[in-house]
């Protein structure tokens, strides 16, 4: 039994473990210690915590395009992430703020 492509409607398949998609980095520059992750498939994007030197959340395309910082400012150690399919929002967690 072999997994096949997951059709994905905003760009490549996300799942194989055929080439070329059965394994993929898709950030490898100016990441130092990701934490969190979420994934939205309806408007297909990924979410991610960085706690490095500059902490910051951050979104891109599934195919990992359209790199953007969305939180910035005022963090410190973003840790966990959830999303709010309905509403659009991206909430996170941050570990050194009570």
């Amino acid at each position: 039994m072999s997994l096949k492509e997951v059709p994905n409607a905003f760009g490549p398949p996300v799942a194989s473990l055929d080439p070329p998609y059965a394994r993929t980095v898709l950030f490898s520059e100016n990441v130092e210690q990701p934490r969190g992750i979420a994934v939205d498939p309806l408007r297909g994007f990924i979410f991610w915590t960085d706690w490095g030197q500059n902490p910051r959340i951050e979104r891109a395309s599934l195919d990992g395009l359209d790199r953007q910082v969305i939180v910035n400012t005022s963090i410190y150690w973003p840790n966990a992430l959830a999303l709010d399919y309905e509403k659009g929002r991206v909430y996170f967690a941050d570990s050194k703020m009570d």
